[in-house]
């Protein structure tokens, strides 16, 4: 969840002065990579580290598709698909545990990183084959840290903006966090197992 917050605020900078089409295809390799990474990582550490990549460059995904609608569509249209992709995000965390609870039904929790990867692959090749660059060469902005961090000063003084934003974060994580067993887990840890992969990349059960 850091990963994919965090990897907002350089993935959309990013693609304001590249376009759109090059980081989200860079994203998506990497998630490819990063995801089959985290099923034969060694440790819980590397593990953890994986994971925070892993949410980080798919934060792309999130923040470029908007910023498509933004660039294709104006008015009606643009509120239109911006409502389409916010009820996406929205019920895509209701559906992958139980998604992810039937990849487990026929492999361990290996195999559903390497799911993962595989989603990321094809995904890679819809950004390729089906994606055209909507952020003309002279619409880009150029490259300047100094003035990146002065649009995010600017916003973060913008009281209506913080308002939205605020908002549409508590929803994200009201969305999340029932749909998480973990959350569960740790406010019962004395009668539910926690699963965690060991040096061996076996599962290791703490009770």
């Amino acid at each position: 969840m850091l990963g994919l917050s965090l990897g907002q605020l350089v993935a959309g900078p990013l693609s304001d002065v590249h376009g759109r089409r090059k980081p989200l295809l860079i994203s998506m390799l990497f998630y490819f990579v990063i995801s089959i990474a985290c099923a034969f990582s060694p440790n819980i550490s590397m593990f953890i580290v994986l994971r925070f990549i892993q949410g980080f460059v798919a934060s792309a995904g999130l923040v470029i598709s908007r910023a498509i609608v933004r660039d294709r569509y104006s008015g009606v249209e643009m509120v239109k698909f911006m409502a389409l992709l916010t009820m996406i995000s929205n019920v895509a965390p209701l559906i992958s545990p139980t998604a992810g609870s039937a990849v487990t039904t026929f492999t361990s929790w290996i195999g559903v990183f390497i799911f993962l990867g595989f989603l990321g692959l094809i995904l890679t090749g819809i950004t390729t084959w089906g994606i055209k660059e909507s952020l003309h060469a002279e619409q880009r902005v150029p490259s300047n840290f100094r003035e990146v961090l002065r649009n995010y000063g600017s916003l973060l003084r913008d009281r209506s903006f913080m308002g939205y934003a605020l908002v549409n974060g508590i929803l994200f994580i009201s969305s999340m966090l029932p749909s998480r067993s973990v959350l569960f887990e740790l406010l019962v840890p004395q009668t539910l197992p926690i699963a965690l992969p060991c040096e061996s990349r076996q599962w290791v059960m703490l009770t």
